[in-house]
């Protein structure tokens, strides 16, 4: 029928109805394509413009915990042997450092050669408590370095709480007991940088454990410690948290 119409018509006027037609396709086309660019450019400008957010952030949590870690180190090489078997004057020396008592929000514990809690600051009933099963008691001993542990519940406050260690040394270096202190995540502390922040009206942040696939903190504190899907369950994920960050 529509055929029908054309021929009707004058040749003149068919050439020019043609014309129009290829015109408005080519017009469209140039639209669908020119919109795809501009799509694929935003997503690649809010891409580094996130990256750039998230790099910032990771740069002030890791000059945060490097000072707390440095800490730690720095007492930690004030205790001995003779202070190991002292524990009155272990407890003296650790009260004497207020500085680990304003980095440290869940306080601060030495630890002995067999894993057990020495004596803790402040007293919260960690001594006495065996903690040669956590991570970061493994890597001072094991590995004589200091550490940061994964996100567990206190076995003392069973709160949310992230854990950081230096091994303590005698004369000849061998690891003799370890320094540990305690950030509980449901107070203010050093990684309120993310959760007091947000990403545009709608957008949020976590800090996300890749190796145990747990969120440390998050901007709604009762995402903390919140388990993530396992490998292959969210392919996104996936890339994520393998470093390939993707919108």
């Amino acid at each position: 029928m529509v055929w029908q119409y054309f021929q009707r018509r004058s040749l003149k006027a068919r050439v020019t109805q043609f014309t129009l037609i290829i015109f408005l396709m080519c017009f469209w086309s140039l639209a669908l394509f020119i919109s795809q660019m501009l799509r694929r450019d935003m997503e690649r400008q809010l891409s580094e413009q996130q990256f750039s957010v998230v790099s910032g952030l990771a740069k002030e949590i890791k000059f945060g915990l490097d000072g707390q870690m440095n800490a730690l180190k720095l007492i930690a090489g004030e205790i001995d042997e003779h202070l190991l078997n002292s524990p009155s004057a272990l407890e003296d020396l650790l009260k004497d450092r207020p500085i680990l008592q304003l980095l440290f929000s869940n306080g601060v514990a030495v630890i002995g050669r067999n894993g057990t809690a020495i004596v803790d600051a402040p007293r919260t009933g960690r001594a006495g408590i065996d903690f040669s099963d956590r991570d970061y008691i493994v890597t001072a001993f094991r590995e004589g370095r200091g550490s940061i542990g994964a996100v567990a519940s206190g076995k003392v406050t069973v709160l949310p709480t992230l854990v950081m260690a230096e091994p303590i040394r005698n004369v000849k270096g061998e690891v003799i007991g370890a320094l540990i202190g305690g950030i509980d995540l449901s107070k203010r502390n050093l990684l309120d940088i993310i959760t007091d922040g947000s990403y545009g009206n709608t957008g949020y942040v976590v800090l996300v454990d890749a190796k145990q696939r747990r969120i440390i903190t998050s901007s709604d504190k009762r995402r903390i410690m919140e388990k993530l899907p396992a490998p292959g369950e969210n392919a996104l994920m996936d890339r994520n948290l393998r470093g390939r960050i993707q919108l």
